[in-house]
Formats: structure tokens, C-alpha cells, sequence
């Protein structure tokens, strides 16, 4: 029994000593590049800045009227999606609802049952 002890202190040992060797090396690597290399200084840019142009206003594609009734009919669309996604979480809440109630009772009759005190 005292062997396997040894030999498990062995290992930690040795695992140890592997760990402390390359974190040892990390850092002497690390001053080696802080200290030996400076940093160069960035050129500044030798390319030329984009030279603004002229912003033309687009022509009208459609008219104010024409735009106004777009509006409507997206807004129609919106309506009718958002009833539609209503109706369908009222499916899942009528799914979902029993079957929450069916949970509660059978942890509430679980818990009474447990720990019932009689008094």
C-alpha cells in the first residue's frame, strides 16, 4: 500500500515539475519578447482619402397615393398575421393547460402524501 502511495506522489510530482517547466518557459519567452524587440512605428497610410460625389435624390417610383395604399395593405397583412399567430397560441395554451393542471394536482397530492402530518 505505502508503494502505490509513492508512486501516485511520484507522478504528481513529475506532472508537477513538466507543469512549473513549461509555464517557466512561457514566461522566460515572454520577457524575451517584451524586452529584446521594439515595437515598430506604424507609417501612416499612403492611400488616398475617396473623394466625396455628388448625391443625386432618386426619382419617384410611386406615387404619394400609390404609397398611402401600400401602407393600408401592409398594415392589412399585419393584422391578419398577428390574428393568425393569436389564434394559434390560444391552440397551444387549450393543449398546454390540462395537461399543466394534471401536473399540479399530482405534485400537490405527491407532496400531501409525503409529508402528511396527522395531527
Amino acid at each position: 500500500m505505502q508503494n502505490i502511495l509513492y508512486e501516485r506522489q511520484d507522478n504528481l510530482n513529475s506532472v508537477t515539475r513538466r507543469v512549473a517547466t513549461l509555464l517557466f518557459l512561457c514566461h522566460i519567452r515572454w520577457v524575451v519578447n517584451q524586452h529584446s524587440m521594439p515595437r515598430a512605428r506604424k507609417k501612416p497610410s499612403t492611400v488616398s482619402q475617396p473623394v466625396a460625389t455628388e448625391v443625386k435624390a432618386p426619382d419617384v417610383i410611386i406615387s404619394r397615393q400609390q404609397y398611402i395604399e401600400d401602407i393600408k395593405v401592409r398594415w392589412q397583412i399585419h393584422q391578419y398575421e398577428w390574428n393568425k399567430l393569436r389564434e394559434d397560441l390560444n391552440l397551444v395554451y387549450e393543449y398546454l393547460a390540462p395537461q399543466f393542471q394534471k401536473y399540479r394536482d399530482y405534485a400537490v397530492t405527491a407532496y400531501q402524501k409525503e409529508f402528511r402530518t396527522d395531527k
